[in-house]
């Protein structure tokens, strides 16, 4: 796995984040011409803690991943230069 990998898997991350924030955006604006804007916003508030509840440990488990995996014979040495250049970050 290059470093160039990581830049499009973090590309990627962030424009399924900014397509989720579009489509909550357009369903606001529809639910506000129908009149269900007060439902809308009723609902965003457990959805928002649901979704900040499941994106959480993440972080947790991609450490754990680049920990397993920093012994395989490709993959460690990308690993082990991330950690010396970034490690302290």
């Amino acid at each position: 796995m290059s470093l160039d990998a990581v830049h499009k898997a973090r590309y990627r991350y962030r424009q399924t984040e900014r397509g989720a924030a579009v489509v909550a955006n357009s369903v606001w604006r529809a639910a506000a011409r129908i009149g269900l804007s007060d439902w809308f916003n009723t609902m965003r508030v457990p959805l928002t803690d649901m979704l900040t509840w499941i994106r959480k440990p993440w972080p947790d488990v991609m450490l754990r991943l680049l920990e397993t995996f920093s012994g395989a014979p490709l993959f460690g040495p990308v690993v082990n230069r991330y950690f010396a250049r970034y490690g302290s970050v």
